[in-house]
């Protein structure tokens, strides 16, 4: 390259792309932040089914009080009373049921409205008493909680966790007036 004065120079050169090097730091770091990324997302997905979980529980309680409540017919005919039954070792679901015959529990004579299936990877961890009825009885509804023997109890608890790892879970508490609390 020439200047005014007719001198003649070279321009060093500038340099000014990347090396591979430095393309395949910044590739890697890419990829590790993703995969960091992608194992959160992952579990906290798992974290988000055992909190549904558990409001849904929740809600299938106020469901049956709500039931009992409204007086709704089943078959032609009005139960004693509806709920909700749990046996812990079914591990994965528990019964919406009508109280056909007023002993304020579920048993064989009782209609199943429905099975209600915890969601893929929750589990039932823990159960007390290990089986129960949660009752509602029209028209107030009054709350009975008895278990698998019949005897009534003041509150009974559910633990669902998940199945890759127990120690996530959460706890429904249900009292004798009703109230559902989730830990």
């Amino acid at each position: 390259v020439k200047n005014r004065e007719g001198k003649t120079f070279f321009l060093e050169s500038d340099n000014s792309g990347f090396t591979l090097l430095e393309i395949l730091i910044a590739i890697s770091i890419i990829i590790l932040m993703t995969g960091l990324v992608m194992t959160n997302y992952h579990s906290s997905q798992k974290e988000l089914a055992l909190q549904r979980a558990a409001y849904k529980f929740s809600q299938d309680v106020r469901r049956a009080a709500e039931m009992a409540m409204a007086a709704k017919q089943i078959s032609g005919s009005f139960p004693d009373g509806y709920g909700l039954y749990l046996d812990q070792s079914w591990g994965s679901y528990y019964k919406l049921y009508a109280d056909e015959n007023g002993d304020e529990r579920y048993n064989g004579s009782d209609t199943e409205l429905e099975t209600i299936y915890l969601e893929h990877g929750i589990i039932i961890k823990n159960a007390n008493p290990a089986v129960f009825s949660v009752n509602f009885r029209p028209p107030a509804p009054i709350v009975k909680l008895k278990d698998g023997g019949g005897g009534n109890k003041d509150w009974v608890e559910v633990t669902f966790s998940l199945e890759s790892d127990p120690s996530k879970t959460k706890v429904i508490r249900i009292n004798g007036i009703g109230m559902v609390e989730i830990q």
